[in-house]
């Protein structure tokens, strides 16, 4: 290995090291705090327990192969659908959860397991950027662009939540890489490479089934195989690459989607074979009522500032600012040297770089519930625009060399400050939950409820504890536990913890627990889904931080329930 090798290896390892000492420390007691990431771990804990019905299943056979005892399918498939009822899968990002089943297999109910998930893709995120980036520029602008994202207050945020983005968003990536390289310079994509097309398909179709909100950015894989094909050659030559390169990533794409919905397809023939009903829905009855909703939201025009607020929130406004004049300048200086420079190579920036940027933040801004986790699949292509305008920059041939490169240093710098201001207060964040269930344990009605109940109910599962969500209790005409608690959840309908609507007015807290989280969490997190962007910047702006992180327990015995108590359904879904 020479210098220059060497060089380039001590430097990724070291940004990748920093990527994962800020998305691992401390992670085992952030914990979760919304509906969504309780969900998911729910979802997990049923595919664990679907997990364990085949290790049992196997464990069965293979004992009556070995000579060890009859195994009977008519004794299995009851207590088999037993433990699947425990745990109705919700959400239909089932890749998602079969990996966190996984995980729960080994270590049991555990709420910080899909946050490791998310953690371990953010690290491998990192490391693919500076590898595609370097492959696709040069290594130096590979480097920046992974140290970029490795910093990156947006990017730490989501990879230490409990949220299918940085998985979702590393299949996206790889997805972008395999057509970069069937499309590589000297290479036929449709006939020399056409296994790196169904790849970069299967890639796109693994990360659907792990986050099926990914189909928003899916349609720059359609724009970078236009943009391909019709580089260099004939419109017939064109057209022909373009569908026939088209065909085969959705192939690839289609293949995936086929395997994932099949997966469970065993499962009710076995439970049919035995007069039973499998009690588990399939992919695709689980992914069609949510897509089919979620594809109804009207055209946003006010969204087009979605990405710069987040971004602002997420990793401070000067930092905001300063990749906006970071990014004009270096392409001012890609124009004017377009000519002069390797054009071809910048083509292919364009096409693997710029496109996969710009598609989903377009889409996601325009159309779609709003969010800052939806433009987390910009964010590593982000990071390399800005890596290569950066590089453009200081590489400028000009006699202003010395004060323009002082200037990106500087520039560089605030940046950098600006975001590890936001990276601090990410950090801290932490669940009051674990204090919360700990005082119920203490109780001698240690069970609780409540409206927003699947973060509540994920930690009273890890605890052993009975309760859940109010709403099931109504429904069955069950008496709810002692003891209600209401948070930040509440802000889903522009609510206050405490003006909790199952409670009569003038309720009192048995107990008051603060989470531990500043402006970032709760302008992120209680963000309206739908409405004009303006006016929800402004909501969550005006938002009392101190009143909102208040996690309150009430003694239902004392306060009693609403009469006649207004909720009719369960909360939805906001994923």
């Amino acid at each position: 290995m020479n210098r220059r090798s060497m060089s380039f290896a001590v430097c990724f390892l070291a940004i990748v090291c920093v990527a994962a000492s800020l998305r691992l420390a401390g992670l085992g007691d952030v914990g979760i705090f919304g509906v969504d990431g309780g969900r998911y771990i729910l979802d997990g804990l049923s595919k664990a327990n679907e997990l364990e019905n085949g290790i049992r299943l196997l464990e069965g056979k293979w004992s009556e192969l070995t000579g060890s005892g009859e195994f009977l399918l008519s004794d299995f498939a009851p207590e088999a659908a037993e433990r699947l009822a425990q745990q109705y899968p919700f959400s239909p990002k089932l890749g998602v959860s079969y990996l966190t089943g996984m995980v729960l297999l080994w270590t049991g109910p555990w709420v910080s397991a899909f946050s490791v998930i998310e953690a371990i893709a953010g690290i491998l995120l990192v490391a693919v950027v500076i590898v595609f980036v370097g492959k696709l520029r040069d290594w130096p602008t590979g480097l920046l662009a992974g140290l970029l994202l490795a910093v990156s207050g947006y990017s730490v945020y989501y990879a230490r939540n409990a949220y299918p983005q940085s998985t979702a968003s590393l299949c996206y990536v790889l997805a972008v890489w395999a057509h970069a390289i069937a499309y590589a310079p000297g290479k036929d994509g449709a006939r020399g490479n056409r296994s790196y097309l169904v790849m970069s398909g299967a890639l796109a179709g693994i990360g659907f089934w792990i986050n099926y909100q990914i189909a928003a950015a899916l349609p720059a894989l359609a724009a970078i195989q236009l943009f391909a094909s019709f580089k260099g050659g004939g419109a017939v030559r064109g057209i022909r690459q373009f569908v026939s390169g088209g065909l085969l990533m959705t192939a690839g794409f289609v293949a995936v989607q086929l395997a994932a919905e099949a997966v469970t397809y065993p499962w009710v023939l076995l439970f049919r074979s035995q007069g039973m009903t499998y009690p588990h829905a399939t992919y695709l009855e689980l992914l069609w009522p949510r897509l089919v909703s979620q594809s109804g939201a009207p055209v946003n025009m006010s969204g087009l500032v979605l990405l710069p607020y987040f971004h602002g929130v997420l990793e401070g406004y000067p930092a905001t600012l300063i990749a906006l004049v970071l990014l004009t300048g270096g392409g001012l200086v890609a124009i004017g040297t377009w000519a002069s420079g390797d054009s071809n190579g910048r083509y292919r920036a364009f096409v693997y770089v710029m496109v996969p940027f710009a598609v989903p933040v377009l889409i996601f801004s325009l159309k779609t519930m709003q969010g800052a986790r939806t433009f987390t699949f910009a964010l590593p292509f982000f990071a390399a625009l800005l890596a290569m305008a950066v590089v453009a920059i200081w590489r400028y041939p000009t006699s202003y060399r010395a004060p323009i490169r002082m200037t990106v240093v500087v520039l560089m710098g605030i940046s950098f400050a600006s975001s590890t201001v936001c990276l601090r207060e990410i950090l801290a964040i932490r669940s009051a939950y674990p204090v919360c269930i700990a005082h119920l344990k203490e109780t001698d009605s240690p069970g609780a409820c409540a409206a927003w109940s699947s973060a509540l109910e994920s930690y009273l599962l890890q605890e052993g504890l009975e309760g859940g969500s109010l709403y099931r209790y109504v429904g069955e005409e069950r008496v709810p536990p002692r003891w209600y608690v209401s948070d930040w959840q509440e802000l889903y309908d522009r609510r206050y913890p405490d003006e909790a609507v199952a409670l009569p007015a003038g309720a009192e807290p048995d107990r008051v627990f603060d989470h531990s989280f500043g402006r970032i969490f709760l302008e992120v997190e209680a963000f309206p889904s739908y409405g004009n962007t303006i006016d929800n910047i402004r909501f969550v702006q005006n938002l009392d931080l101190n009143r909102a992180r208040k996690l309150l327990v009430y003694d239902l015995h004392e306060t009693g329930l609403r009469s006649p108590l207004t909720m009719t359904a369960p909360a939805p879904l906001r994923d």
